[in-house]
């Protein structure tokens, strides 16, 4: 056998493995044992005896039958499943399978039926049963599988080749004592990359992208090992998602074969660590804020994330690399979405491809390392002439020009420590803020929007007191450029109320629609009571009672106690002005005005 990367031949870690089977498989006798083969979960079991039936049986399928025990419960679902692989062989149109097997009942195992299984075994030549993934058979204790498995070797006197993860069975002292009396050999499989890849990449069914996987076949190799993982299922599932990706680049993009062996090579190794579960989809989802921070955490800190604990198994690999995005990496590792022009955007951004002339400033400071002197020079200096011009709106580039700035001072690029970037930071702040250039964040984004990263980059200096400070500032900042807002905002809104009532309620409510884009603002302290009750009162009744009704569906989850708070005072002034013009109405508008603030008001105040 060959490896892909390499024309000297290579004995396979399992040579001993396929030599003994072959030498079993070729009995003319019944051995009267069964063959166990032991491994953990994905090293290559089950692909190594596929390909070994696969060459000793060829055209004589017939003569083994394989069958996985993965959640079978009973006798009666194992029986069917052993019939349910037979089938195909013995092509009889009396037998009807459909997913279960019909009325064709088997006596096995002590349960009385019609016909016995070897009624159904004489009909064909099969000497060989193959059982899999015994420790995920789901019939407890598992001796009575061992017991049912035991049958075909005494009495039928046929092969048996078992596949188990022995590790996985808890079994234990009574497991151990029956599997002596049926496993004859017990054979442990051990990982073999260069022939599992080979196939691997054989079943690739793009072809440039089966050139590219196999040209670099010592990448994936080194990375493979590097995991410590030894799971060749992980590896052809990465394999797979990898197809995916590399076939819907650019030829553009798979022409720079430095920035494709990057790409590959961060996405084999980050696939190997979300499949192994040892990252989870959070961590991905945090990895350019979090490695970025973890860059200048004192090592006295706090403990390392995950990602750093995967980092020291991948020296050569930066796992942080900005070549796709966090959101890209969950969307195709762990949603199978695959995103063509996401995957386009996301590189284009990436200093492999992009315009250097088209590049913010910002953007090539962050990627300063690779940047030559020059570079960084030009880069530094526009940058510095964007912030004193107060050019940074974005609340993201606003960020990262912080983070920057701060580390800059570090490496004394910027002179002036970091108390004083710290302060040139909200001087900078309250300058948007004056010239009303500061963007609110939306109170629905509050709590989730990334202050660690922004653009598909983390932000420098992210977990450092300096840089927080400089966040809370900036929060507080748009918070009250949010409140600043409210009046105009207040006056919209009752422009709706006259022309729409029902969008008013939507604005107001959670009904989720885009409309409700004030259900957790307090808006409707900054409208003047009396105004908003000469609006109201202009309503016919139908519509006064939707507006009104708004309160209910406002307040009735108990926001009036929280983020609403400072809306009490004016709700019970609307209550006094609403009740105080009722008062002064016929009879009936007087009852229907009291109705409404019983309903809509009262159980609030």
């Amino acid at each position: 056998m060959k490896t892909i990367s390499d024309s000297t031949e290579v004995p396979s870690p399992n040579s001993h493995i396929r030599e003994y089977l072959k030498h079993y498989f070729s009995f003319q006798h019944a051995p009267g044992y069964a063959v166990l083969l032991s491994g953990p979960w994905g090293i290559g079991k089950t692909f190594l005896i596929k390909k070994l039936l696969e060459e000793q049986f060829k055209e004589r399928e017939e003569e083994y039958v394989y069958l996985s025990l993965y959640g079978l419960t009973s006798i009666e679902e194992i029986n069917e499943a052993l019939l349910a692989a037979i089938y195909p062989a013995l092509e009889w149109k009396g037998v009807k399978i459909a997913g279960r097997v019909m009325k064709a009942a088997l006596s096995f195992g002590g349960i009385e039926t019609d016909y016995k299984l070897v009624d159904f075994l004489g009909h064909y030549k099969a000497k060989l049963f193959v059982f899999d993934d015994l420790e995920r058979c789901e019939l407890k204790p598992i001796n009575k599988v061992l017991g049912y498995i035991n049958e075909f070797i005494e009495h039928d006197g046929c092969k048996v080749l078992i596949i188990a993860n022995e590790e996985e069975i808890e079994d234990g002292a009574e497991y151990r004592r029956r599997r002596e009396k049926l496993v004859g050999k017990t054979l442990h499989v051990q990982s073999s990359f260069d022939e599992a890849i080979a196939y691997f990449i054989s079943t690739i069914d793009d072809a440039d992208t089966k050139k590219f996987v196999q040209e670099k076949a010592a990448d994936i190799s080194a990375t493979y090992y590097q995991s410590k993982l030894h799971n060749l299922r992980i590896l052809q599932q990465t394999i797979w998602d990898f197809e995916r990706v590399y076939r819907v680049l650019s030829p553009r993009h798979r022409a720079n074969n430095g920035a494709m062996t990057i790409l590959l090579k961060m996405f084999f190794a980050l696939s190997f660590e979300l499949k192994a579960g040892r990252i989870t989809e959070d961590a991905l989802g945090t990895r350019m804020g979090g490695l970025v921070a973890a860059m200048t955490r004192l090592n006295n800190e706090a403990d390392p994330m995950p990602l750093q604990f995967a980092e020291k198994n991948y020296p050569d690999i930066d796992l942080g690399d900005s070549i796709m995005s966090d959101q890209l990496l969950i969307d195709i590792l762990s949603r199978g979405v695959v995103d063509k022009e996401a995957i386009h955007e996301s590189l284009d951004r990436s200093p492999y491809f992009v315009d250097p002339a088209n590049e913010p400033p910002w953007r090539a400071l962050w990627h300063s390392l690779d940047q030559t002197d020059a570079d960084f020079d030009r880069a530094f200096k526009e940058m510095e002439r964007q912030y004193a011009a107060r050019e940074f709106t974005v609340i993201g580039e606003i960020l990262h020009v912080f983070g920057l700035r701060l580390w800059l001072s570090d490496i004394g690029v910027i002179a002036g420590n970091r108390a004083e970037i710290v302060q040139e930071g909200k001087a900078y702040i309250d300058d948007l803020y004056a010239q009303k250039r500061l963007d609110p964040i939306p109170f629905d984004h509050a709590h989730d929007f990334r202050f660690d990263c922004h653009d598909g980059l983390g932000m420098h200096e992210a977990a450092t007191p300096e840089y927080r400070a400089l966040v809370d500032y900036l929060k507080n900042k748009c918070h009250l450029a949010g409140v600043d807002r409210y009046p105009d905002q207040g006056e919209k809104l009752l422009e709706e109320l006259a022309s729409d009532p029902a969008l008013y309620y939507r604005r107001l409510c959670v009904t989720h629609s885009d409309d409700n884009i004030y259900h957790r603002i307090p808006i409707l302290a900054a409208i003047d009571p009396i105004v908003f009750i000469g609006r109201l009162l202009k309503q016919a009744p139908a519509q006064q009672r939707t507006i009104l009704s708004a309160f209910k569906g406002r307040y009735e989850h108990g926001d009036l106690e929280r983020d609403l708070a400072s809306e009490r005072p004016w709700l019970i002034k609307v209550r006094e002005l609403l009740l105080k013009a009722g008062s002064m109405m016929p009879a009936i508008a007087k009852y229907r005005i009291q109705k409404n603030v019983e309903w809509y008001i009262d159980p609030f105040l």
